[in-house]
C-alpha cells in the first residue's frame, strides 16, 4: 500500500483548509476569492494554472445552497416545465440577472484574472466595498420602511431590479468585491429588503457560479494535471461541507441583523493586505 509522503500530506491539508475557507466566506459579503488568494499565499499554496482551483471549488459551496433552496429550485423548474406564467416570468428575471455577467465574463475573463495577482486591487476592493455596505445600511436605517419600495416576496422582483442585481454581479468579478455582497447590496439599492435580496442572491448564484466554474475548467482542462484535478475535487468537497453548515445561519442572521459587522471586517482585512503584501 502506497502512503502519502509528507509533502503530499501537507498539500492535502492546505487544500482542505482552503476549501473550508471557501465554504465559510462564499455566502457572506467578505469575498471568498480574496481570502483564497491571500491565505493561499500565507500558507504557500501553489494554485493550478489559470487559478482554476480558486474558481472551481466554489461549486462545492453552490451545492450547499442548492440543497438549502431545493424547494424554490424544484418549484421554479416544475413551474417552467408546466409553462406557468409566474415561474416563466421569474426565470426571465433570473436570466436578466445572469446574462450581463455571462457577456462581460466571456469578453474580459483573461483581463479580470490578471487582477487576481494584484494585492492592492484586492485590498482596495475590500475597503471600498466595506464602506459601500456601511453607507447603504446607514441610509436604510435612517429611512423608514414605508418610504422605501420594499419587496417582501421573492417572485415579485421586477425586471429592473433583476437587472440592477445583474450589473452588480458584474462588478463582483473584480477580486475582493464579493459576488454575494455586490448582489445583495445591488438588490437593496434597487428596493429589495435584505432578506429577499439575500435569497435572490443565493438563487442566481447557482447558474452563475456553476457556469463560470465549468467554463473555466473547460478552458484550462489541457493544462491541468491529475494532482490539480485531485486538489480541485478535495477542495470542492471541503467547501461543500463547511458551506452546508453556514448557509442556513446566514439566512437567519440577515432577518434581524445588518451587514455592518462584515463591512468592518472587510476594511480591517483590506488594510492588513495593504500592509502585509
Amino acid at each position: 500500500m502506497k502512503f502519502l509522503d509528507m509533502d503530499q500530506f501537507l498539500v492535502l491539508i492546505k487544500v482542505c483548509f482552503l476549501g473550508i475557507i471557501e465554504g465559510l466566506t462564499e455566502f457572506i459579503p467578505v469575498s471568498s476569492t480574496a481570502h483564497l488568494i491571500f491565505i493561499g499565499k500565507l500558507i504557500n499554496f501553489n494554485s493550478c494554472n489559470g487559478m482554476v482551483f480558486e474558481v472551481f471549488i466554489q461549486v462545492g459551496a453552490i451545492f450547499s445552497a442548492l440543497f438549502l433552496f431545493r424547494s424554490y429550485i424544484f418549484d421554479i423548474l416544475f413551474g417552467v416545465f408546466r409553462l406557468e406564467y409566474k415561474y416563466l416570468l421569474f426565470s426571465t428575471k433570473v436570466l436578466c440577472s445572469i446574462l450581463p455577467s455571462i457577456i462581460i465574463g466571456a469578453l474580459l475573463i483573461r483581463h479580470i484574472k490578471k487582477l487576481f495577482i494584484c494585492p492592492n486591487v484586492i485590498a482596495l476592493s475590500l475597503i471600498i466595498g466595506g464602506l459601500v455596505i456601511i453607507i447603504v445600511e446607514y441610509r436604510r436605517n435612517i429611512s423608514s420602511s414605508e418610504k422605501l419600495s420594499y419587496y417582501s416576496d421573492l417572485y415579485s422582483i421586477s425586471i429592473k431590479q433583476s437587472l440592477c442585481v445583474g450589473f452588480a454581479q458584474c462588478i463582483a468579478m473584480i477580486p475582493g468585491v464579493s459576488r454575494f455582497g455586490a448582489t445583495v447590496i445591488g438588490g437593496m439599492i434597487s428596493g429589495l429588503n435584505r432578506s429577499i435580496a439575500t435569497k435572490y442572491s443565493f438563487i442566481i448564484a447557482i447558474p452563475t457560479m456553476l457556469g463560470a466554474a465549468l467554463f473555466d475548467l473547460w478552458s484550462n482542462i489541457n493544462d491541468l494535471s491529475y494532482i490539480d484535478f485531485s486538489n480541485i475535487l478535495i477542495g470542492s468537497v471541503s467547501a461543500f461541507i463547511s458551506a452546508f453548515f453556514i448557509v442556513k445561519y446566514v439566512v437567519r442572521f440577515v432577518e434581524t441583523n445588518t451587514y455592518v459587522v462584515f463591512a468592518l471586517y472587510r476594511i480591517v482585512v483590506g488594510f492588513a493586505i495593504l500592509f502585509l503584501c
